[in-house]
Formats: C-alpha cells, structure tokens, sequence
C-alpha cells in the first residue's frame, strides 16, 4: 500500500485565482491490532489511524511504549490477516500467558492525532516508572543541536512530498542520525523509530531523538521509556510533559530552529559555549 496518494485539487493566489493542481497527499488509513498467546482467541487491543507500511515497527513500538511488551522476544509472531481498502488487521501472538490477564479489563481505541485516548491507559501512564537516566553535565554542545535541526529537510522524503506528515529521528551520542521515521500520526512516528531500534538491538545506542512536533506527555512517555536521555521539538512542550521530564532527567528542548531553541528541563547537559 502506497504511502501517498495524487489528486487533482485548487490552489488560490490573489493574482491568479484558482488554478487546478495535481497534488500528493499523505496516506492515513486504519490498522487494527489484536493481541492473543498460542492457544487462545485473540483480543481486541487498539485501532490506529497511521501512514501504511513499517507496521510491524510500529505495533512493537506501541506496545512497548504501553509496557505490554518488555523485550522484542516478547512478541512470538504478528500476523497481517486482513489487508484491504478500508482496514488492515494484526495479530500479534505474545509469549507469555501473564501478558494477557491485565489486557483484558484494557481496550485502547487511538487514531493519528492523540495518544492516550482511553481512561484506562492514561491513569496506568501516570504511575508508569522508567529507566534511570544518568545528568551527565556537559554531553552536547548547544551549536552542534541548532545544526541537528537540517535532519528534518535532508530526511523527510514523504513530506517533502506531501506536507502531511511528521517526523521522529533517533541520534547517538555523537549526534549522528540512527534512523528516521515518518508517519501522519507524531506518536506513530516515534513507536516507529522505537519499534525499529527494539527489533534491531540498537535502542541502546540512541541518546537523543528529534520530533517535527509539539512535545506531549506521550512523546516525553515513549522516550523515557526507550532510555533516551535529550528530546528537543520544533514544537512547544505542555506542563505535563515539562514536569515529567523534570522528574525523570530527561532534557528537554522545544522550538527547536535554526539559530535558538527553549531549554525546559535539565541544561546540565549542554556545554556551556
């Protein structure tokens, strides 16, 4: 499934009027995830609205990020039963029995604009415990984070296309780029990249993540989770996301731009000059 579609639409300029164009449009369409161990039905777990393609990314993602899973081990087998217009569907087979006996008192309905949509998921994320991040002073130099920002024009291909699309991109300590996901949906984008360095045994290797979008207590969430020590935004960070970032030693840096960005939270990490 193609992850842009064309058509024709108008564009108005004072001096022209409306003109047809032939335009690209970022794909968003239904996934749905049940979840199940060997031997039994499976359960409905979530439906999310997202750009198709890397879903296996993204489901290992999502359900690490919600502490289904702990380990990609976890995870036997995902199935893609379904494929057509109107859904996709998965099947993911989880090792463990234990796994299953909170999820069925659990049902998460998402889509490509919010992130914790069930009253259920937002209450277990507030007593969420994560990874001990080490404030090491002086690990980045504020210089070399305003040039990070050209990742987003070097490797945004789908929005270079559409518009439509944002973006999460995972560096090391050196600051160079691990990999770059994109999806219609921010906190689809971020499962993804966590997804995809889960699947590899590389998420040890991630220390900092850049986000096209506004910072929510989601995005902060999903990062801690992952052990990721510095996220700036292009975007502006909520309270909740400033204080639990504050709890938990993560540095948090938002309108991230060509000549200045807004530390929030820990500035130990910078240098000084």
């Amino acid at each position: 499934m193609t992850n842009a579609i064309q058509l024709t639409t108008q564009r108005y300029t004072h001096t022209k009027g409306l003109i047809a164009f032939d335009d690209l449009i970022a794909v968003e369409s239904p996934m749905q995830i049940k979840l199940r161990t060997e031997g039994e039905a499976p359960i409905d777990y979530a439906v999310l609205m997202r750009t198709p393609g890397e879903d296996r990314d993204l489901i290992t993602g999502l359900l690490f990020s919600e502490s289904v899973i702990h380990a990609p081990n976890d995870i036997l087998q995902v199935q893609h039963i379904k494929e057509t217009s109107e859904i996709d569907e998965y099947i993911v087979t989880l090792r463990d029995k234990t796994m299953m006996q909170e999820l069925v008192k659990r049902n998460i309905a998402g889509h490509s604009g919010c992130g914790l949509c069930a009253t259920d998921s937002a209450e277990r994320l507030l007593q969420e415990t994560y990874p001990v991040l080490p404030l090491k002073s002086g690990c980045l130099k504020p210089a070399d984070l305003l040039q990070y920002r050209r990742y987003f024009l070097q490797g945004q291909t789908l929005f270079s296309r559409t518009g439509g699309s944002h973006a999460t991109i995972l560096l090391d300590r050196e600051g160079k780029v691990q990999l770059l996901k994109e999806d219609v949906g921010r906190h689809n984008a971020m499962d993804k990249a966590i997804g995809h360095c889960l699947q590899n045994t590389r998420l040890q290797e991630v220390h900092m993540a850049l986000v096209s979008g506004r910072l929510s207590f989601e995005i902060v969430h999903k990062a801690l989770k992952a052990g990721i020590g510095l996220l700036a935004g292009l975007g502006a960070p909520s309270s909740m996301a400033v204080e639990l970032a504050y709890q938990n030693n993560l540095t948090l840096i938002g309108f991230l731009h060509n000549t200045k960005f807004n530390v929030y939270t820990h500035p130990l990490r910078l240098t000084k000059d």
